[in-house]
């Protein structure tokens, strides 16, 4: 028989990174996942888009988290070499009826705190992106794509190096 300060259902993402922010804590920590493995699960199983949270109704809790969820990831990635590549994303209009749900996700986004947000001309988006036409268009230079498994190997390492 085993005695357990902690117990943590779940191996995936959050699960380790909760078994990580308690490691110091002096506190006996379990985690159990029904997998095999850690991040067998939904961890491991979405598109791997870091989002700037430009597409959640304002001030709701999903885009709070995203926006700080953002930035957080990032330094976490930095910090701990994990492999990620802040792309960037356009979104485009492509009819003049999308101009005006465009600068609707625009203020949205800005509302919500997405970083660096700006409405590009026409003009503009064929600079950045050459191969797409369109009338205008909402860029996110903080949506970024991360290698979700590489992720979860260097939380699940962070945890087992602190018992």
């Amino acid at each position: 028989m085993y005695s357990v300060d902690i117990t943590i259902i779940g191996a995936g993402v959050i699960g380790l990174c909760v078994a990580h922010a308690l490691s110091s804590s002096g506190k006996t920590i379990v985690v159990l996942e029904k997998e095999p493995g850690p991040g067998r699960g939904i961890s491991s199983r979405n598109s791997e888009v870091i989002h700037a949270g430009i597409y959640y109704p304002a001030g709701s809790l999903k885009a709070k988290l995203c926006v700080r969820g953002a930035r957080l990831l990032y330094d976490f990635c930095r910090k701990h070499h994990v492999a990620f590549n802040r792309t960037g994303k356009v979104v485009v209009a492509a009819s003049p009826g999308e101009e005006r749900s465009l600068e609707d996700l625009f203020r949205t986004g800005t509302n919500n705190g997405a970083e660096g947000l700006c409405l590009l001309t026409r003009e503009e988006l064929a600079s950045i992106e050459p191969n797409i036409t369109g009338l205008c268009a909402l860029y996110s230079p903080n949506t970024g794509i991360i290698d979700s498994h590489h992720l979860i190997k260097r939380i699940e390492a962070l945890c087992l190096n602190s018992g």
